[in-house]
């Protein structure tokens, strides 16, 4: 539970107003990595597209990393 509050009061710490999100996306993604690979984490601009192709039926969740 201790690495969850940890990674929480990262995230809190980051700036993330809307046309600033860069350093909460790099954080994210590598964070993400490790679970996903590098290639399952694909940043595109300030936007993170995880996941694999596992030829099971594909759910996409979308949320916003801004503040």
């Amino acid at each position: 539970m201790s690495d969850v509050i940890d990674t929480l009061l990262q995230l809190i710490d980051i700036p993330s107003e809307t046309g600033r999100e860069g350093r909460i996306c790099t954080f994210l993604a590598q964070e993400l990595m490790p679970l996903f690979g590098h290639d399952g984490v694909n940043r595109i601009s300030n936007s993170l597209v995880v996941g694999k192709r596992t030829g099971r039926p594909l759910i996409s969740l979308y949320g916003h990393i801004d503040t």
